[in-house]
């Protein structure tokens, strides 16, 4: 027999086999039983008012269950009263469909289906990031076929957003962010109910404490975060298994990054120091590679939603910024463990730690509007700005000092606040809950495992208001 091109019906074979629930009406049972994530109902929302030929984009990094919200979508549907052989899934990632293109895709999809007309038909383009010029190809096939929704998931951001923003009108991006604290507890509280009440004693902080170190841990580990027992072995094997999906699959290539080792020995090295200050000199210096590839490096992560950098606060206004001092931090605090060994309570790593879990709260809100301010050796871990970069509020983040500041620590923040017309300042501690005024300046502490759950809680209410 002599070799042969893949026959096209092969390739309808393979899009009947992926859409099973064409025929069972239903999803797997391994995501079926994955509990929803809270922005699921915000994300059917988009969906459901999703007209006009647009489509929707889910973004978020690898690993933190993009899947598993398709999954739930296709359900919801069938739920709603769409017919299950009306919604189509492909998946760029399995490789019999990397070399096709969309609107390719969209007519073998009709011969799998038997159909001639793709009204009332929903698309959903699994990993659509491994095609060239995607964002173009989606607006393309939503601008052509009229009656169709398509919904399309990458773990890269999109190229140009501010440009796209502007000009197109024909996808709405939705980016699922790694699992909130507020959700993490959630989730952990339907198997170990705990009672909470409003004054939080001594000992609800404890726990709280502990769940925060559970959550830096392992608090994006699906099947661990719904485990009912946890184990070190279900913890190791679920972090090889993210490790691979985040660091050994073929993203590096879309970039032309062709020396895995390197990028996954750089990343490395970011998660151990995550939040600690450094410049691309410093990091060439460190790990000898050239600072046009750290700067590639670092822009590689930070789009494919890994790492976020926050720059020093006197330099908020400067536009080039490969030359100055930032934070870097790994926006999935999880990683950590998975390349390294569990955090301790009283490990010197794991004030940094908190500080990561904390800004992951804030990045829920998808906007770059953070700094750092370094002072006489203090640093100012958290400042919040406004539109024309402004202060509005700020936070210092402390675990291991259980009073937080000290004194003369306390007059520099205070003199910050007053600086730039702020009358308070947030302080986190491991334990203390305390309001302490200072001048002109109300100190309040709070614990760092309390804060971190309010600001996810809050985030999500707010979101859950404003898209309805």
């Amino acid at each position: 027999m002599k070799l042969q091109k893949i026959p096209e019906s092969q390739i309808i074979e393979k899009i009947k086999f992926e859409n099973h629930w064409w025929k069972d009406k239903k999803i797997d049972n391994h995501y079926a039983n994955m509990p929803r994530r809270i922005y699921f109902n915000i994300f059917m929302q988009i969906i459901n008012a999703a007209r006009d030929h647009r489509a929707v984009v889910l973004l978020g990094q690898r690993g933190i269950g993009k899947t598993a919200m398709l999954s739930h979508t296709i359900q919801e549907l069938i739920n709603q009263g769409i017919c299950a052989d009306k919604i189509v899934l492909i998946s760029f990632a399995i490789p019999v469909f990397k070399g096709l293109n969309l609107k390719e895709v969209v007519k073998l999809s009709l011969k799998a289906l038997n159909v001639k007309s793709a009204d009332d038909l929903y698309f959903i383009f699994e990993e659509i990031q491994y095609l060239n010029n995607w964002e173009e190809q989606l607006e393309q096939v939503a601008s052509n076929y009229h009656k169709t929704l398509f919904i399309g998931s990458s773990s890269i951001g999109i190229k140009s957003a501010n440009k796209r923003k502007a000009s197109s009108k024909r996808f709405h991006s939705f980016l699922l962010p790694v699992l909130s604290f507020y959700e993490f507890i959630e989730i952990r509280n339907q198997q170990n109910p705990i009672n909470f009440d409003d004054d939080y004693s001594d000992e609800q902080i404890g726990i709280f404490n502990q769940y925060l170190l559970d959550y830096i841990n392992y608090g994006n580990y699906s099947s661990v975060v719904i485990s009912s027992k946890i184990n070190h072995e279900q913890v190791r094997l679920e972090g090889s298994r993210y490790l691979h999906q985040i660091l050994l699959r073929d993203l590096p290539n879309l970039y032309g990054i062709n020396k895995l080792y390197k990028l996954n020995s750089f990343t490395s090295l970011l998660a151990y120091n995550s939040g600690v200050e450094t410049n691309v000199e410093e990091l060439s210096a460190l790990t000898g590679f050239t600072q046009q590839t750290v700067v590639k490096y670092l822009n590689y992560l930070e789009h494919i939603f890994l790492i976020k950098r926050i720059y020093r606060f006197a330099d908020r206004h400067k536009d080039e910024r490969d030359s100055l001092y930032f934070r870097v931090y790994i926006s999935n605090p999880s990683l950590r463990t998975a390349l390294f060994t569990p955090l301790s309570d009283d490990n010197i790593r794991t004030e940094y730690m908190v500080e990561t879990a904390i800004l992951a709260q804030w990045q829920h809100i998808e906007k770059d509007m953070f700094y750092y301010c370094k002072h006489d050796h203090v640093i100012i871990d958290l400042i919040k700005v406004d539109e024309n970069k402004n202060p509005i509020w700020i936070t210092d983040v402390r675990w291991q000092h259980p009073h937080g500041l000290a004194p003369n620590e306390l007059d520099i923040v205070g003199h910050f606040c007053e600086k730039y017309g702020l009358i308070s300042s947030m302080i986190t501690t491991k334990q203390t809950r305390d309001i302490i005024p200072s001048s002109n300046v109300i100190h309040s502490y709070e614990p760092a495992s309390l804060y971190c759950y309010t600001i996810g809680k809050q985030i999500v209410e707010d979101k859950l208001i404003d898209s309805q």
